[in-house]
């Protein structure tokens, strides 16, 4: 090779040792490298379908046996949006429970139930297409995954309904004695119907203390009496505001007389005066001293 061959031989190799060392060596930051696309986390919000059969619920494990009927079973869907939740039993019978609120961690959920006034802290697992619960709550949720289906919206709701914001309202605790004293002292009452006001509807004999709270959610009222610190579900039913001075209840389905009271509200107090007529006097005396046992007060 001439002299002049050979030296443009060697600043050739020159050349591209120089510019492999460059790219080698600049920061990564200059390297243009096309962005991965992320994977979407998998949430619990949306809605889930579930089928199971008797068989298969008891094979799951019930807590309680009144457990084992046909509510607990069948097809039901459940949607979970943006902090409130719905299930709904699609078959054997087409019902729902409600409206109700839930919290959410990265493994466990908070669903707050008004009928049973608890909330049940369920651990799942969720993917794209599937959601499993685990132990924690009603077997509903447990017996198989749910899939996930058509996402359906719950009916809008306002943080607060009519002229009273949703909550749990506290009316004062009574003393047993005075309100038995004050059911032998009713002479409205057979002596038959106050054995059953105290034995039966209110359930205070051998106790000390009563006290009733009511609860507003999402259109749904939820009565509880608290005897000697245990508290137990009363009745429930949907409740409604004709006016800012009227709470109309209506106990049971559609088609069901509801009962009106009159509503004085001061601040976060509310107090109730029943206008409906009663069906007799042990229905009188008990609602009067559950509705009207107020003042009720936000907790």
């Amino acid at each position: 090779m001439n002299p002049i061959m050979r030296i443009a031989v060697i600043a050739a190799v020159f050349v591209v040792a120089v510019g492999i060392a460059f790219l080698a060596w600049r920061p990564t930051s200059n390297v243009a490298v096309p962005p991965s696309p992320s994977l979407a986390v998998p949430t619990i919000e949306g809605s889930w379908e579930v089928e199971f059969t008797r068989e298969e619920m008891l094979a799951a494990g019930i807590s309680d046996p009144a457990e084992d009927n046909n509510s607990n079973y069948g097809q039901f869907r459940l949607t979970l949006e943006g902090g409130r939740w719905a299930l709904r039993q699609l078959a054997p019978v087409d019902r729902g429970g409600g409206v109700s609120t839930y919290t959410v961690d990265p493994a466990v959920a908070h669903l707050y139930a008004p009928r049973d006034g608890v909330t049940f802290d369920i651990p799942y697992v969720v993917t794209p297409t599937t959601l499993t619960f685990g132990p924690g709550g009603p077997v509903t949720f447990r017996v198989k995954s749910w899939t996930r289906a058509t996402t359906e919206l719950l009916p809008q709701s306002p943080t607060a309904t009519g002229p009273l914001k949703f909550g749990i309202y506290d009316g004062p605790t009574l003393q047993v004695a005075d309100l038995i004293a004050a059911v032998n002292a009713d002479p409205t009452l057979t002596p038959e119907e106050r054995t059953q006001v105290i034995d039966v509807f209110l359930g205070i004999r051998g106790h000390v203390t009563w006290r009733d709270s009511i609860e507003l959610l999402e259109g749904q009222l939820f009565e509880r009496q608290t005897i000697d610190g245990v508290t137990g579900l009363g009745s429930f039913g949907a409740y409604a505001f004709p006016t800012d001075q009227t709470l109309l209840y209506t106990e049971g389905g559609p088609g069901t007389r509801g009962t009106r009271f009159d509503l004085t509200i001061s601040g976060e107090t509310f107090t109730l005066h029943r206008t409906t007529p009663a069906n007799d006097a042990a229905d009188e005396f008990v609602t009067r001293t559950i509705f009207e046992s107020g003042p009720f007060v936000l907790r």
